[in-house]
């Protein structure tokens, strides 16, 4: 295995338990100084509960009466979900943090256990075995707001559901996925134009990616190389090219900015613009060959069909899919939301897919249930060579 860094907890609150001596020694010092402030937020209008009828004023009557929501959240903002969430609806959330892969594990573990403690889960597509079992419910019949139901407020004129079956996984946001970014300081971009030039000898060596044996962008990068490309080519690149891996998204980009591997694969856009803001060099490689793959992101959400707060993962579920809870998400990890009405006021054009173009949904439940097994298997036996 070539470099494989370990894993990080990506949603680790920033507290003085959670720094370093010279950043706790910091951050008291602000806290004494009164400089650590909580930013405050402003209250949704209540254009979103335009046309709620009995059926969400009993939804949300009974949420009230059992316990906080229980949501697990494979990306570092749940603090402000739980935040804004309050704010809009009064309910309190709790939640569970991490990584994409060990949020998904620890479902996959309780959902067939007499524990489970999870409402609602955020993430990607890898729990659709699930539905074929039993174990999720549908979360079609659940939506009861109009400004979340109606197909005017959605790409396509409709909700995207990910699952043959059209109500179990609704998928929130949907960008151009599986880029490739290079420091143009150390490579010259115009060399790469077809996607079969990254097996040139001059970047042996030279490419890095989020690991494609677990995550989820380094994943989908290898199953979308399978699709297009085959088996043959995926173990000339990741194998042939010497591809040096990570499970640390902030330390790939950081790769390529610094020069140290100036291309990179399966990267994730808030880190790509976070080190793009401070300066850094780092651009898009285009290629006229490779077909153009649409993905979620971390916004599929989906419900356990014995989710302890039944009701309020059902308030959950609206507010998330709704205006507020869509442009928080959007904002947080710079992955633009399908509704019509959320502006994508920061997020890079070629991320945003284009009216009449055609893509391939690489969450889509036929497209993940035929590629995932095989090319989860290959990949851990390239990366623990």
């Amino acid at each position: 295995m070539k470099n494989l860094t370990p894993h990080f907890d990506l949603g680790q609150s920033l507290s003085p338990d959670n720094l370093t001596t010279p950043r706790r020694i910091f951050f008291t010092c602000l806290t004494l100084l009164g400089l650590c402030v909580t930013p405050q937020l402003v209250k949704a209008d209540d254009q979103w509960l335009e046309g709620a009828g009995p059926a969400w004023t009993e939804m949300l009557t009974k949420a009230k009466a059992e316990k906080p929501v229980v949501v697990a959240i494979g990306a570092p903002i749940a603090n402000e979900l739980a935040s804004a969430f309050k704010r809009d609806t009064g309910l309190d959330l709790q939640h569970i943090g991490g990584d994409a892969s060990a949020v998904s594990a620890r479902l996959a573990q309780e959902i067939v256990s007499p524990n489970l403690t999870i409402d609602v889960q955020i993430g990607g597509s890898s729990e659709l075995p699930f539905i074929e079992k039993g174990l999720m419910q549908p979360i079609k019949p659940l939506l009861a707001l109009p400004r979340v139901t109606e197909g005017q407020y959605w790409l396509g004129g409709k909700i995207r559901w990910i699952d043959n079956a059209g109500q179990y996984f609704a998928q929130g946001a949907e960008y151009v996925s599986f880029r490739v970014f290079a420091n143009p300081d150390k490579i010259n971009i115009a060399e790469i134009r077809d996607f079969a030039d990254l097996l040139k000898p001059q970047y042996k060596g030279k490419i890095a990616s989020s690991d494609p044996s677990g995550a989820a962008g380094g994943r989908g990068f290898a199953e979308a190389v399978a699709s297009s490309r085959g088996q043959d080519f995926l173990i000339k690149l990741y194998k042939g090219q010497e591809v040096t891996y990570t499970r640390n998204p902030t330390q790939l980009v950081e790769w390529a900015a610094r020069g140290v591997q100036p291309i990179i694969i399966g990267s994730l856009q808030q880190y790509i613009d976070k080190f793009v803001s401070e300066g850094f060099n780092i651009k898009y490689v285009p290629f006229s060959d490779w077909p153009a793959h649409t993905t979620g992101g971390r916004s599929v959400i989906k419900v356990p069909a014995k989710a302890p707060h039944p009701n309020a993962a059902a308030v959950f579920v609206n507010w998330f899919l709704s205006k507020p809870g869509q442009e928080l998400y959007e904002k947080l990890l710079a992955e633009p939301s399908r509704r019509t009405d959320v502006a994508h006021a920061n997020i890079p054009d070629y991320a945003i897919p284009k009216p009449g173009n055609e893509y391939v949904g690489s969450y889509d439940e036929s497209y993940v249930l035929k590629l995932r097994g095989e090319v989860a298997k290959q990949m851990r036996a390239i990366v623990n060579e």
